[in-house]
């Protein structure tokens, strides 16, 4: 599956949306830090760390990249967050979710 194939979902499969990829990023890193506590190893992700992801974050969204960040957790668990941008570069011709 590709990451902007999410524009194809039923709109209420969309947590929220954004005008600007500013406000995008904090989402993101926000959902990165309630999951934080959970994460099974938290020891490997502090190689990458929070500002390195927020910062690429910033930085890619505006051009157009797709987000999408994967953590395992706990009790066999994972937990998947990510922004797909729209208009989406890797398919132009997906509509845009009404926000």
């Amino acid at each position: 599956m590709r990451l902007c194939d999410w524009l194809l979902k039923p709109h209420n499969r969309i947590v929220t949306s954004f005008d600007q990829a500013d406000d995008a990023a904090t989402w993101l890193i926000d959902q990165y830090d309630m999951a934080c506590p959970s994460f099974h190893l938290p020891d490997q992700e502090v190689k990458i760390g929070r500002e390195h992801r927020h910062q690429g974050a910033v930085e890619a969204l505006p051009g157009g990249t797709d987000i999408q960040w994967g953590f395992h957790l706990k009790g066999e668990r994972f937990v998947s967050m990510g922004v797909v941008c729209c208009p989406n570069k890797h398919a132009p011709d997906y509509k845009c979710p009404k926000g």
